[in-house]
C-alpha cells in the first residue's frame, strides 16, 4: 500500500483498518468526515426508538403490576395477557432501536473515507470491514457550496444493490477538491 494524500489525522485503529482494507492498492486520498449526517440520522433513529418505547410503556408497567398482584394476593388476574405481552415487546423493540441509533451516533465520530486507485472506502472505527464502492457504483457526482470553502462538500449517489441508492457526502476540513479528483480518477 502506498499513500499519496491523507487529510486530518486518523486514529490508530482507523489507520490500521485503512491499511488492511487497501492492501495492494494506492490510496489517492484519505480523510476523516465530521459525521454530521450520520449523527443526524442516528439521532432520528434514537428518537423513533424512544417514541416507540414510550408508546408501549404500559406493557412493562402492566407486567410489573401483575407480578405485584401475584406476590400480594397469590393469584393472577384472568385475561389481558396478550395486550401486556405485545406492549412489553413493543417497549423492548423501542429500546433496541434507540440503542442501535445511539451506536450509529457514537460511531459517526470515527469515520474515515479513502479513495484508492480502484475503490471508494468508508471505514467506521469498531465495525468489521468497510463499505466499498467501485466507479461503476457511483453516479451523480456533484459539487455543493463550492464557492464557500468552509461549507464545501462533494456528493455522490452510490448504488448498494439494484433497488437501493445512497447519497454519500464528503464534508469537513479535508481537501474536498482532492477527494473529488481522486473519485473522478477511479478506474472502472
Amino acid at each position: 500500500m502506498s499513500i499519496e494524500r491523507v487529510f486530518a489525522e486518523l486514529t490508530p485503529r482507523l489507520a490500521d483498518a485503512l491499511g488492511r482494507e487497501s492492501a495492494g492498492e494506492t490510496v489517492k486520498w484519505a480523510g476523516r468526515n465530521p459525521g454530521l449526517g450520520d449523527r443526524i440520522q442516528g439521532f432520528a433513529v434514537v428518537s423513533a426508538g424512544a417514541a416507540l418505547a414510550l408508546a408501549n410503556l404500559g406493557g412493562p408497567l402492566s407486567a410489573v403490576g401483575l407480578l405485584v398482584d401475584l406476590i400480594e394476593r397469590g393469584r393472577m388476574p384472568s385475561g389481558g395477557y396478550a395486550a401486556i405481552g405485545l406492549g412489553a415487546l413493543g417497549f423492548i423493540a423501542g429500546l433496541a432501536l434507540a440503542w442501535l441509533g445511539w451506536r450509529s451516533v457514537r460511531a459517526s465520530r470515527d469515520v474515515a473515507w479513502a479513495v484508492t486507485d480502484r475503490r471508494l472506502l468508508r471505514i467506521v472505527d469498531g465495525d468489521i470491514g468497510a463499505q466499498v464502492w467501485r466507479r461503476r457504483d457511483l453516479s451523480d457526482l456533484e459539487r455543493l457550496n463550492w464557492n464557500e470553502p468552509k461549507r464545501r462538500a462533494f456528493a455522490m449517489t452510490a448504488r448498494c444493490h439494484p433497488e437501493c441508492e445512497l447519497r454519500l457526502i464528503l464534508t469537513g476540513p479535508a481537501d474536498i477538491p482532492a477527494a473529488e479528483a481522486a473519485v473522478r480518477e477511479l478506474a472502472d
